[in-house]
This record gives C-alpha cells, structure tokens and sequence, in this order.
C-alpha cells in the first residue's frame, strides 16, 4: 500500500522523482488514483506533483518522442511545427496517440467527481522551473532524506524552448492549455530571458 503519492505527470522531471522516493507510481492523474485506493485513503496520505510550464513541456514532449521513436518519429520526425498542428491541433492519431500524454496538467490533477468540483487535489504542487525547492519539499512530505544532488535520468540537451514557436503554435498551446495557464499561474506569452529551465 502506497504511504504517499506521486502523481506522475508526463515530461515533469517524474522519473527522477520516482527513483528518489523508491517506489513506482504509474502514470495516472488524481482520479485514477482515488479511485484505485479510495476518497479516505486519498485525504490522509501525503499527495504531490510537478508542473511545467506547458510552452517548454510541449517542447520537451516532441523532442522525447523523437528520442524514443514513438509513433515513428525517431525514423522520420517532422518539424516541431507540423508536430503541434498535427497532435495538439488536429488530434490527427498517427502522432495523438496517448491522449493522457498530451492532456492539461490540471486534467491530471482535478477530480470534480470526488471533490465536486475543479480544485486541484493534491497537497502540494511543485514546480519544474524551481525543481530542487519542490523536491526538497516532496521528500519532506514523504519523510525521505534530502539528497545533496538529484539524479536527471531523461534530460535532453536543446535550445531555450522559446526559439520554438511561432505565432500559431503559441495560439495552439495556449488553447489547449488554457486551464494550465489560468490556475497554475504559468503567463501565456514567451519568457525573452535565456535561462528558460532545463
């Protein structure tokens, strides 16, 4: 029986997480979760996650893709650009294909069913832009030892995410996230600094 929970969103720096706390907690948002263990076990163990910012998320999910060769990629990648016109614009299955992949961050962490209504439903929130604070804090609530150096296990060397987008991508991303944007307090423009996260 699981004495925390870490809800594993995609591209989140969760893998590393994970290997920190020793235990496998599989990819599924809040409800999933809820439903496998129960409301009552849900409210009195300790509940984390990690968001990103969805501009530089989506970013590292297309170049994560291309690195693993899922739906073909690896073989024959297209530009980032047809990518999100193709997966988060026209939900076209030959590149959407894991829907829980591609979904908000907030559609992860929510259960309305639950909660009846759309609050966020775990403890804690971190944040990948500040990842050593926030899983600082998750061992605390886990009761794990600090560590003095964390250990990044699918990090991928790229440019600042923001070299990435073009007016229509930003309009996609911003659609599609919108919730993202408005209740984990990410902006909805492009950061013009360098130092843009991992």
């Amino acid at each position: 029986m699981y004495d925390c929970v870490f809800v594993r969103i995609n591209k989140t720096g969760s893998t590393s997480v994970q290997t920190l706390l020793g235990q496998d907690f599989p990819h599924q948002p809040v409800s999933a979760w809820i439903a496998e263990i129960g409301f009552e076990r849900w409210l009195n163990v300790p509940t984390f996650s990690i968001v990103r910012n969805p501009f530089d998320k989506v970013v590292s999910h297309y170049f994560w893709r291309i690195k693993t060769n899922q739906t073909g990629m690896g073989r024959d990648p297209i530009s980032f650009r047809d990518w999100v016109r193709r997966s988060y614009g026209d939900n076209d299955p030959a590149y959407y294909d894991k829907p829980l992949m591609f979904a908000p961050q907030t559609e992860w962490l929510t259960a309305p069913e639950f909660y009846g209504d759309d609050r966020l439903g775990v403890d804690y929130v971190g944040r990948f832009e500040a990842f050593d604070e926030a899983v600082d804090h998750i061992l605390d609530l886990a009761g794990k030892e600090k560590v003095s150096s964390l250990p990044w296990l699918k990090k991928t060397d790229r440019a600042p995410f923001s070299i990435y987008y073009d007016q229509e991508l930003v309009e996609i991303v911003t659609a599609w996230f919108a919730n993202d944007f408005d209740k984990l307090g990410y902006p909805r423009t492009l950061p013009s600094g360098a130092d843009q996260g991992r």
